[in-house]
């Protein structure tokens, strides 16, 4: 059996046995939490503002930036209430009395107010910013009046519940809802949350008996406050208002305790048939009929005797107006008997019959819990078994061959190089047994003797030192004894600074000190004394965990290649000393040229020829310019153009503008090289250019100026010559083909550009220009 498929079996023996118990324990999991969930189940109801008024909601939000509560969870409250207000409070008027959400809310003599901490004496008073929750009462005019106010053990959460008694659309798309005046903002997508389940039913059993024996209660009080009233009355006692409120508050308690025992009942015959329909769904018959009975036993005898109890509890009412004794007869011999011998019991077995529904259901879930636990304790069993025989497998074929193959590399790596490894299989392991056994053998046979290794060291070329972390010499090669002349032994344990008495901060010191080496040029010192120039390189040696174990430094001798380096310095020099004298003399020669051709010119009448002459002498001028600053240049490889062509233009203007000033010469050039024969060929053409405007451009009395421009473009150089006089003349054909525009055409074909010529005539702008672009090739930015 391969390594491979050992490895496989391993990992299926434990994956399989614990996925399996992990998928069963999830689906037995899903199966719990979906019966814990159905204890009370939640359903949802759009919010629909045809229908919503009139319900008894509790709506979660937060108090909105814009002044007015913004909704975000509504749930449905199974019986009417008055408001009640979870926050903080806004505001707090002279009179006592507060603001929440945007209300006003008295403090009656009848507010329940809460006790202050720890015992201290005083009344409790309003504060802006203090959480409170107040259950309040509102009268017929729209008053909110506190009944009772809580400020310890409140929910960080603010929260409204009451009745709503209008709704309306917003413009934006919300509902605004309102609760006796508190206007609430609910998306209008929101829903009501409406509770459902056995917990719930058992919840509404609780409060319908809550509801029953808060109308006896209220009915009791309301004939005490009466026969009170009528006793006081007849002592003449003035305290009338007061009674005549605690009665319509008792009276008010008495009334919602009704209409709250009608709410519940309906509501658990809702929760009922929510029931009845999903078992009927599922096809669950035995919990349909369950459902059925409880339903026409339990609820609907209920709510046949509660239209029975709103009557009676509406004739007390009336008999307490006008008769207190046939009240009392009533409420002890009808209401009071109906209430505790027929409803009572009837909530009470329904009571109880929700509570076994629910035990049956916690008693299924607790099953179910108790399966999957045995369920897991199997699986983990079976897995810790199937883990002992793994790695016992394991430990025998797969443990013992790794563990041979550590020790043998251990032992080769301590200099045993006869370590070999049994084979003992044919499988993967056996393989790697061979192939370590057969490194062993190619490692014994090829590996490098310390003996070799010194020969080779010792065959270099080049001076090689050996220093420990601290900087001293440990080892050197006989081309260092040699390179400095000292004998085998004497530089072993000296400090590196013998040899090398750099900068304290620089070359081996510096790698001594931070642990590196630099390469570069250095001076080594000699046993008698004097130096020698070498290249000096080096690396540092590093241990296991980059502890630093020492550092190799080569030195390669640059005498001879410094002494060629000095040779071709001074030959460069004198080559360069004779190409100046050159340019020189060429100037010389030229100036030469042209002060023959000015004594020549001054025997010549004719004024044609002598311009000729003239010309011959501009074009020398501006070849004399170039050779004097070549001979004046650090470079004399590029003649630098700005300054060029601002000397030929002032040279120009000097020669040919009389008076001075008359016509100004302009330069607009940006710092480029030029090689020496484009340079000529450029000043050539500006010299033409120029000469040939301030010749025939300007009339003897006319002022004016041209500019000259040389820029670059990218890869090509743009040279221009722009002048603002009267243009070209009638004759400019002729003119165009004499020598002067031959020689032009000439060298731009030369520098390979191309010529423009543009006549300007309008009145803003006159004169000729002339454009000539060339590429940039050997032209260079100066740096």
């Amino acid at each position: 059996m391969s390594l491979r498929v050992r490895l496989v079996l391993i990992v299926l023996a434990v994956a399989v046995p614990s996925g399996i118990a992990h998928v069963i324990s999830h689906a037995i999991d899903r199966d719990i939490q979906g019966q814990v969930a159905d204890l009370r189940r939640e359903s949802w109801q759009p919010l629909d503002a045809t229908t919503v008024v009139g319900s008894s909601l509790s709506l979660e939000g937060e108090w909105d930036a814009r002044g007015f509560f913004a909704v975000q969870s509504i749930e449905n409250l199974a019986r009417q209430r008055r408001p009640k207000l979870r926050g903080a409070i806004q505001a707090v008027a002279d009179d006592g009395s507060f603001s929440m959400y945007g209300v006003s809310i008295q403090v009656g003599p009848h507010t329940e107010l809460p006790r202050l901490r720890g015992g201290a004496d005083g009344a409790w008073s309003p504060e802006v910013g203090a959480r409170v929750e107040v259950s309040c009462a509102v009268d017929d005019a729209g008053t909110w009046v506190s009944r009772k106010i809580r400020c310890e053990d409140l929910k960080s959460s603010d929260k409204l519940k009451g009745i709503i008694t209008r709704a309306t659309p917003h413009s934006s798309g919300e509902l605004v809802l309102e609760i006796t005046g508190l206007r609430m903002h609910a998306p209008r997508d929101a829903h009501i949350i409406v509770a459902r389940g056995p917990v719930h039913r058992m919840e509404i059993a609780a409060q319908m008996t809550r509801a029953l024996q808060e109308c006896l209660a209220a009915a009791q009080e309301m004939l005490k406050i009466r026969y009170v009233g009528r006793a006081a009355e007849t002592r003449g006692a003035h305290d009338r208002a007061s009674r005549l409120a605690d009665l319509q508050d008792v009276e008010d308690r008495l009334l919602d305790a009704n209409t709250e025992f009608a709410q519940l009942l309906a509501d658990s015959r809702a929760s009922a048939e929510d029931t009845i329909a999903r078992a009927e769904a599922a096809g669950e018959s035995g919990k349909v009929t369950t459902g059925r009975a409880r339903l026409a036993q339990g609820i609907e005898p209920l709510e046949r005797e509660q239209a029975s109890v709103a009557g009676n509890v509406q004739h007390m009412v009336d008999l307490a107006a006008a008769d207190l004794d046939a009240a009392l007869a009533f409420v002890q011999d009808a209401l009071e008997p109906q209430i505790r011998r027929d409803i009572l019991p009837r909530v009470q077995a329904l009571q109880i019959g929700v509570e076994e529904e629910l035990s049956e259901e916690l008693t299924a879930i607790g099953t179910r819990s108790a399966s999957a636990a045995r369920l897991s304790l199997m699986t983990s069993v079976s897995g810790l078994v199937m883990a002992v025989a793994v790695g016992l497998f394991v430990a025998r074929s797969v443990a013992r061959p790794v563990v041979e193959l550590e020790t043998a590399a251990r032992r080769i790596g301590a200099g045993d190089l006869g370590a070999r490894v049994t084979v003992r299989s044919h499988d993967e392991l056996g393989a790697l047994a061979a192939s370590f056994n057969h490194m062993a053998e190619h490692l014994a046979a090829s590996t490098v003797s310390v003996a070799h290794l010194n020969g080779v060291i010792d065959s270099l070329a080049g001076a090689l030192f050996l220093l420990g972390p601290d900087g001293e010499i440990t080892s050197v090669n006989p081309a260092a004894l040699t390179l400095l002349g000292y004998a085998p032994g004497d530089l072993i344990g000296e400090a590196f600074v013998t040899v090398c008495p750099g900068d304290p901060g620089s070359g081996a010191l510096r790698a001594a000190e931070e642990n590196e080496v630099t390469s570069g040029e250095q001076v080594f010192r000699r046993r008698d004394g004097s130096t020698i120039p070498v290249s000096f390189s080096g690396a540092v040696l590093r241990g296991e965990g980059g502890v630093v174990r020492g550092f190799v430094c080569l030195a390669e001798d640059l005498s001879e290649r410094k002494r060629m380096e000095e040779a071709l310095r001074r030959s460069l020099g004198e080559k360069e000393l004779l190409l100046r004298e050159l340019h020189h003399r060429v100037k010389n020669n030229l100036q030469v040229i042209s002060s023959l051709l000015d004594l020549q010119s001054r025997e010549v009448t004719d004024q044609k020829a002598l311009s000729k002459f003239q010309d011959s002498q501009d074009r020398i001028r501006s070849l004399v310019l170039i050779h004097e600053q070549l001979y004046r240049a650090r470079d004399l490889a590029a003649v630098d153009m700005r300054v060029y062509l601002q000397l030929l233009a002032a040279n120009l203007a000097q020669a040919h503008v009389d008076p001075p000033g008359r016509v100004r010469v302009d330069t607009d050039v940006e710092e480029l090289r030029l090689d020496l024969d484009r340079a000529l060929a450029c000043g050539l053409i500006v010299n033409e250019l120029v000469t040939n405007a301030l010749k025939h451009a300007f009339s003897a009395d006319t002022r004016g100026s041209i500019a000259i421009s040389f820029r670059s473009y990218g890869e090509r150089i743009a040279l221009g010559v722009c002048d603002d006089g009267r243009g070209m003349p009638s004759d400019n054909g002729e003119r165009l083909e004499n020598l002067g525009m031959q020689l032009v055409n000439a060298l731009c074909g030369q520098l390979g550009g191309h010529l423009a010529v543009e006549e300007r005539t309008d009145a803003g702008q006159r004169g000729t220009a002339w454009r000539i672009e060339f590429p940039l090739r050997v032209a260079q930015e100066i740096v």
